[in-house]
């Protein structure tokens, strides 16, 4: 396929030669990008799998995304918020066994003033200094995101869902594509190290619209990207829509890692509802980050972006991995591109 061979020497297809691409995909195609994927993984980072803990503190949220079942108008979900001791309790726990990336992820609760949070982030330093914090709580002012750099936040992870404007428009009824562009914008002026990332699966998502989102994130050059299917919740509009398939989610996966050949690209814990061995796959196949949930059990079937199934949660993980040969790795695993701008990421 010489789409796909030009895809993997150059990191670049305009819109028209990736919808092309898109459309000649088949089982031969996939096995050839998958392997040109992994390759490519390799050539930066070797056998390593960045490991990193994730504390999910907040399942309220404002917005109302046709897609999320965190969404404010699900009147049936469970809602639960951590107090800042138990943010900080959380995050403690994570530090003393041996994580140097803590993930902290809610909806967007407004609870969480920048005040609230600024303590948090205070706090974690003073404690752990070596520690990257990364956020992902959604769009904020600029004001905000800058405020919370300054206290110590490293990175901010901030979907894009989706590039497609009509597709966009149609899934957020309250929420404005520009503006979550501009906070993209925002939080790259700010020196974050940046994280996006869009769903595959989606209703009325076609080559056309794929091709928007690796466009996208070609021009926008995340630090890190995270590419999941769009898996259907039984409580929002969107519950009897098909989603995404594991085959396609993997594919969208490796070709990420073609477009973005340095990024931090999770295997995501949809891809594990999906498949068992979802994310292993993943790993497999261009990503190279793996989110270990540190949420305390009783609060992971509340945190509903998607309808969970249980798994051992880090059980075993050396083990799985190192029979894979992959290696883990605890580091903070700062952003190559960012590394590569300044030297040495503050």
């Amino acid at each position: 396929m010489e789409l796909l061979e030009k895809l993997a020497r150059e990191n670049y297809l305009n819109h028209g030669e990736t919808v092309k691409l898109l459309e000649q995909m088949d089982e031969e195609g996939d096995n050839k990008l998958f392997h040109l994927a992994q390759r490519t993984k390799e050539k930066y980072f070797g056998s390593k799998v960045l490991i990193r803990g994730l504390l999910e503190f907040s399942n309220y949220c404002r917005k109302n995304c046709l897609y999320c079942g965190l969404r404010h108008g699900n009147i049936l979900l469970e809602r639960y918020r951590f107090s800042p001791a138990q943010i900080l309790e959380t995050c403690y726990r994570g530090a003393e066994q041996g994580f140097k990336t803590l993930v902290l992820q809610s909806g967007e609760d407004q609870y969480y003033s920048d005040e609230v949070l600024a303590a948090v982030i205070e706090k974690m330093k003073a404690e752990f200094p070596e520690i990257a914090i990364s956020l992902s709580i959604g769009e904020r002012s600029y004001d905000s995101y800058k405020i919370l750099k300054e206290e110590g936040a490293h990175r901010f992870l901030l979907k894009h869902e989706t590039a497609d404007p009509k597709l966009f428009e149609a899934l957020h009824p309250d929420t404005q594509q520009g503006n979550r562009n501009r906070c993209l914008e925002n939080l790259e002026d700010l020196d974050y190290q940046v994280g996006t990332g869009f769903l595959v699966g989606l209703p009325r998502q076609g080559v056309e619209e794929l091709a928007r989102d690796f466009q996208f994130i070609k021009k926008t050059d995340p630090d890190m990207l995270a590419v999941g299917p769009f898996i259907p919740h039984p409580h929002t509009p969107l519950a009897g829509e098909k989603g995404g398939s594991l085959q396609e989610s993997l594919r969208m996966v490796a070709l990420s890692r073609l477009f973005l050949p340095q990024a931090l690209i999770p295997a995501t814990s949809a891809l594990g509802n999906l498949h068992t061995q979802g994310r292993m796959m993943a790993l497999k196949r261009g990503a190279n980050v793996l989110m270990i949930n540190l949420t305390p059990r009783e609060f992971h079937s509340q945190y509903q972006i998607y309808r969970r199934k249980e798994w051992n949660e880090g059980m075993n993980l050396r083990e799985v991995l190192v029979k894979s040969s992959l290696e883990p790795d605890m580091s903070r695993g700062d952003s190559i591109k960012k590394r590569r701008i300044k030297g040495v990421y503050r």
